[in-house]
This record gives C-alpha cells, sequence and structure tokens, in this order.
C-alpha cells in the first residue's frame, strides 16, 4: 500500500502486507489509520472506487480524519445511511466521432455514411466531509483529480524498480526484502523530484506555453472513398457477402440531429493551442543513480550536477487535447485489433444505437445510455 503527498508529488510510505492481504486494501488502511492516528490529523485523504464502503466512511468520521472520496452512481440511500457528509454530484460532456467501419453494407436512410458525431455525457458522484464554505464543488474536483498522480507513481515503480528480482527464501523474512527496498524507491523518487524542481528554477522552464494553431490543407478524395483507405487494385468478392442493412432514424430518441450541444466552447473556435511540459521519469531515475555514489561519498560538485541536469532531465510539449492511439509492442497480444479498445466499443454501441447490431453485453448497454448522436456525415 503507497501513500502519496499529491501537493509536493513526493511518496509518503510504501507498505508490503504479504499475499494474503490482496484484494483487501480497505482493512489494511483501517488496520494503518488505527495504528497511526497521529499522521491523519490535519491531512485530507483522497480515495477512489475501491474504498466505497458505508461503513468505512463512518469509521473516517468517528476518527474526524478529512477525506474525498469517489462513491458509485447508484447509492441513493447514501445520506441516510452514512452521516455527516456531503454528495457533490458532477456531469462533464464530451464529444467523440465514430467511423463506419461498413460503408457499404451499413446504410441510414438509403444513404451510405462516413461516420458520426456522438455526444457522451459523464458523470460522477463525490462525497466529503469537508465544509462548502471552505471548499466548493469546484474545489473539491480539483482536489479529487489530483489523486491520478499516485497512479503515474506506481507506473513509474513498475518500469524503473526491479520487484520481479527480488526472492524470498524464509517466510519470516518476508517483509525485511521489501522495507529495504522501500527505502531505496523512497530515496531515488525524492532525489529525482529534487533535481526535477532545481532544473526549473535554474534553467527558468515554464510547465504551461500556448501555441498558434497551425492549418492543414484538406486532400482532395474521390466520391465514395475515404482519406484512410488504401487504393486495392484488385478486389476478390468473397462468397459469403454481408448483406446491406439499412436504418430510419425518425423514431430514435438517441439521435438528436438538431440538438443544441452542451459544452460550452463548442461554439468558439481556439485559435491557439495550450501545451504542457512534461519531463521523461524514467531518465530523471537514471540521472540519479549516476549521482548517487558522488551523493553519499560527498564528492558531488556543481559541474557534475549541471551535466546531469543537460543529459538526464528533458521536456517535451503534450497537447492535452489530443488522445493518441496505444499500440501493442508485441505481436501476440494485439488487444487492439481484437476489439478491445475504447474505439471499438463505441463502434458497437454505436451500431446497437442505430439498430445495425442486436445485442451488446450489459456494461455496453448501461454506457449507452450516456450516449446520443448529433451529427451524421454523409457520403
Amino acid at each position: 500500500m503507497g501513500f502519496f503527498d499529491v501537493d509536493n508529488e513526493i511518496p509518503l510510505d510504501l507498505t508490503f502486507n504479504g499475499i494474503k492481504n490482496k484484494n483487501n486494501e480497505l482493512k489494511v488502511l483501517i488496520e494503518y489509520i488505527n495504528n497511526n492516528l497521529d499522521k491523519f490529523q490535519n491531512v485530507i485523504i483522497i480515495l477512489d472506487r475501491a474504498y466505497c464502503s458505508y461503513d468505512f466512511i463512518n469509521f473516517l468520521n468517528k476518527k474526524k480524519i478529512k477525506f474525498v472520496c469517489r462513491f458509485k452512481n447508484n447509492c441513493s440511500k447514501l445520506d441516510k445511511i452514512v452521516k455527516d457528509i456531503r454528495i457533490v454530484n458532477f456531469i462533464n460532456y464530451y464529444h467523440e466521432n465514430v467511423i463506419n467501419n461498413d460503408i457499404d453494407n451499413y446504410l441510414i436512410n438509403n444513404k451510405k455514411f462516413k461516420s458520426v458525431k456522438v455526444e457522451i455525457k459523464d458523470d460522477y458522484k463525490l462525497i466529503t466531509n469537508l465544509k462548502k464554505e471552505l471548499y466548493n464543488d469546484d474545489k473539491i474536483k480539483e482536489i479529487y483529480h489530483k489523486r491520478w498522480d499516485i497512479e503515474v507513481f506506481f507506473k513509474i515503480l513498475k518500469n524503473n524498480f526491479k520487484f520481479e528480482n527480488l526472492r524470498i527464501t524464509n517466510i519470516n523474512q518476508l517483509n525485511n526484502p521489501y522495507s529495504i527496498h522501500n527505502i531505496k524507491i523512497l530515496i531515488v523518487y525524492i532525489l529525482s523530484k529534487l533535481l526535477e524542481k532545481l532544473d526549473i528554477k535554474v534553467n527558468d522552464i515554464k510547465k504551461e506555453c500556448t501555441v498558434e494553431k497551425r492549418k492543414y490543407k484538406n486532400k482532395k478524395t474521390k466520391k465514395n472513398e475515404l482519406p484512410y483507405q488504401k487504393k486495392n487494385k484488385k478486389t476478390k468478392k468473397s462468397k459469403d457477402e454481408k448483406p446491406i442493412i439499412n436504418k430510419d432514424i425518425i423514431d430514435n430518441k438517441q439521435i438528436q440531429i438538431n440538438k443544441k450541444t452542451n459544452l460550452k466552447n463548442n461554439i468558439k473556435k481556439e485559435k491557439e493551442i495550450k501545451y504542457v511540459l512534461k519531463n521523461n521519469k524514467s531518465l530523471i531515475i537514471k540521472g540519479v543513480y549516476s549521482l548517487i555514489s558522488d551523493i553519499f561519498k560527498s564528492e558531488l560538485t556543481e559541474s557534475k550536477l549541471k551535466k546531469t541536469l543537460n543529459i538526464f532531465i528533458k521536456y517535451t510539449k503534450v497537447d492535452t487535447t489530443i488522445n493518441k492511439k496505444r499500440i501493442c509492442k508485441t505481436p501476440f497480444k494485439k488487444w487492439y485489433i481484437k476489439g478491445y479498445t475504447y474505439k471499438s466499443d463505441l463502434n458497437k454501441i454505436v451500431n446497437f444505437i442505430i439498430g445495425f447490431i442486436d445485442k451488446i453485453n450489459d456494461n455496453l448497454k448501461m454506457k449507452s445510455k450516456n450516449i446520443t448522436i448529433i451529427e451524421i456525415e454523409y457520403i
């Protein structure tokens, strides 16, 4: 179990609780709080849905521990069961373009279409015992969004610190190798954060910047041809051809073409793009490894420090509005080809809403209730 300071972006504590306590995070956390109650007096705990429990929330209230926790949306009797809490509901809307993967066989109103634009409603529920006078709803949302830093921290641990090389031969010494390894992790990670902050001060680096949006020329495409399709000279007709399915969308409640969108900034087109500067955490950790012997021997000089800053700290501009496609490096695990991705799930939901397919799994059915088609691009 890990405890992370989201304000200073440093880990506070790492504990290994044995294989027996796997998937029992709630029980382990309650034991940790009871044994270290002084550490939780002037802090706010941020918790995800894994700690969604009425008894646990009542336990935090009794101990007078401040918290922000995400709860399940179907908890209708939450305010009756748990006392002295505040429920904060958030609703976000965002748009996605879904490409028609079968243009020749899927028709809408006897017309072929390239893609549809959908509006997705994302609602979630946060509960807290913080007072509204000091922390308004937007502040609660901002606090909870900081919780993602601990997920990034665990990702860095898996990539840079070799847990798989730990070998335990004696059951009585189960926690010793992990506790020693955890101390090493905390030392190296805190040193990497010090290097990062030192580089920002020395080189006066700003984490955010704006750049003018580039204008791209649209490529000329022939009729009934999409820009992403490759030209095939010879096409063989398959023996089992799919039947053409045509659907009318007049009486479909989830298709609202003339609907006003819920996005606030949909009318104004931004002329500038905001970029966030992000550094390579794994590269900085390698820089710490190169300096760690000089640090413990008290032989670190200013020239060595500047050299490591220039070599191991590199920044890249990241556009937060763009979601890049993830590609699996191992060919036998091509989940993006098998149809396990977010895009493929969205494609199945759209085909189900229009009526091209009759059945989808229960999880996708729940998601389809928050999706409406607002625009269709015909060929």
